[in-house]
């Protein structure tokens, strides 16, 4: 029978080459939390522990070699700061027609990409709610391209490097405004027709320009928090969650991903209750400000 489950359906399905398969799918797809640095160590930790986060301290200029004397010597001013892996997400969904599922693999790799994406969605989530903690900010005016020059303006004033990049992560209503900014609106002058005739704005003002719904809202009054940002300032550890459930009725793997320093965890069995088939991916990670002058906040209505 086509639909028929039978032990070697069940025996196939590896949870790290599928969430691998989902994650090669997904990578493209990655909002904010792509230009954030990820802390990853493969040491299994709990919810609640609190992780050390390095950086590197600045130098200062070179030294001037006197001649006769002994060199000096500059103990680097490296820092770090401490992130609290609180955020345990997962999405777990009941397929209820279990022979459809596992005779077809791309049915069943449809709902894990499916599963991976929600969850990797609330890492970017948790990333733009940092923008309400944000010291810096510019206050928007009616001219939105000035507003973004006096962004990297505010960036470089605070030592952010100049090797960058500086990502301007904004909302719906903030790349409308630009879309419609006569500075950019000019294809011949900004260099090309992209704003034009894709709605696709490139760069403007050294500020790569990534336009999401996932923009946050917070504070009294509510405003919404854009915000312009090098990708030291922030932080996002994320350790790999234990797999001693493996085996216990239920399939479970662990997939670290090196490219991106994300680490999920990948669950599959039956719900006897539920009559169906489950899959849950899951992720453990917290978020933190590194260096508050590397970031800043555009708060708009």
């Amino acid at each position: 029978m086509a639909n028929e489950i039978t032990k070697s359906l069940l025996d196939s399905f590896i949870p790290t080459v599928a969430a691998a398969t989902a994650m090669e799918t997904l990578k493209a797809n990655r909002g904010i939390s792509r230009f954030v640095n990820t802390d990853f160590s493969n040491d299994v930790r709990a919810f609640g522990e609190a992780v050390k986060v390095g950086f590197l301290g600045d130098l200062g200029r070179a030294d001037t070699k006197v001649e006769g004397s002994n060199y000096a010597l500059t103990g680097p001013a490296d820092s770090d700061v401490t992130v609290t892996l609180n955020q345990h997400k997962h999405k777990t969904v009941l397929i209820t027609d279990v022979g459809r599922a596992l005779s077809r693999p791309d049915v069943l790799q449809g709902y894990i990409d499916e599963a991976i994406n929600s969850v990797l969605e609330e890492v970017d989530i948790s990333v733009a709610s940092l923008g309400a903690s944000l010291t810096h900010s510019v206050t928007p005016t009616s001219n939105a391209y000035q507003d973004l020059v006096d962004l990297r303006k505010t960036l470089v004033k605070n030592k952010a490097p100049l090797s960058g990049p500086f990502i301007f992560t904004l909302n719906e209503d903030v790349y409308a405004s630009l879309l419609k900014d006569s500075n950019i609106s000019k294809a011949l002058e900004f260099g090309n027709s992209m704003p034009v005739q894709d709605a696709m704005i490139p760069k403007v003002a050294g500020l790569g320009l990534f336009e999401t719904q996932l923009i946050q809202s917070a504070g009294s009054p509510v405003t919404k928090q854009n915000m312009a940002f090098h990708r030291d300032a922030f932080a996002i550890a994320v350790r790999p969650l234990p797999t001693d459930g493996n085996g216990l009725g239920v399939k479970q793997g662990v997939y670290n991903d090196p490219a991106t320093g994300l680490s999920l965890r990948l669950t599959m069995g039956y719900d006897a209750s539920q009559g169906g088939m489950f899959a849950r991916a899951e992720i453990l990670y917290g978020v933190a400000i590194m260096r508050q002058g590397l970031a800043v906040a555009y708060r708009t209505v």
